[in-house]
């Protein structure tokens, strides 16, 4: 957890990589929350604000030390993340305090790229049959590209809900190589 007695410094910067903007918050040294790809800076810096609850920043970092005073490069970084151009999971950092909603994004981090899940698969994992309560957790991602919440799908294989809309989640989907019929995943697992 951030030391209290001290300011955190807090950097807040976007920018654009191919045809989107991506907008990033750093705290000491660590990215704390980021946007998807979206239309203008305006959009993608709200993506912040509409979406990530304050309680995650303390609990969930990703260490950008070489990135955080180039936030150009960052943003570039996440840019190619997005495209598929960086397909290697993140190593992310939770701290050991966990509630339900760290425990579900802690599962979702390691679901590997070019795989899925169902929300009932995540629920399992986790001993519960709460699985609106996962979908719930996966809606207030602050790390949405390194935590794979789009790679999570309904039980009877539809794409289900995505904060980026569900066009750009099944386009996430398809650059990662998972395939489609009639608007269904198919289960082509490894």
């Amino acid at each position: 957890m951030p030391n209290k007695t001290k300011k955190n410094k807090i950097k807040i910067s976007s920018g654009k990589y191919k045809e989107f903007y991506f907008a990033v918050v750093c705290c000491d040294n660590n990215l704390i929350s980021s946007s998807l790809g979206r239309d203008s800076k305006y959009e993608a810096l709200n993506d912040l604000n509409e979406f990530v609850d304050e309680k995650y920043h303390s609990y969930i970092r990703l260490d950008t030390e070489e990135d955080s005073e180039n936030s150009h490069e960052l943003i570039k970084k996440i840019g190619k993340y997005y495209y598929g151009q960086n397909s290697k999971n993140k190593e992310l950092k939770f701290d050991e305090k966990e509630n339900f909603d760290i425990k579900v994004l802690k599962e979702v981090s390691k679901i590997p790229y070019g795989e899925f899940r169902t929300y009932k698969e995540i629920g399992e994992s986790l001993g519960t049959k709460g699985y609106r309560a996962v979908g719930n957790a996966l809606n207030k991602n602050p790390l949405p590209l390194f935590i794979p919440c789009h790679r999570v799908v309904k039980s009877d294989m539809t794409i289900g809900g995505f904060r980026g809309g569900l066009e750009m989640k099944k386009e996430l989907l398809k650059r990662e190589g998972v395939q489609f019929k009639e608007n269904k995943v198919i289960k082509n697992r490894k």
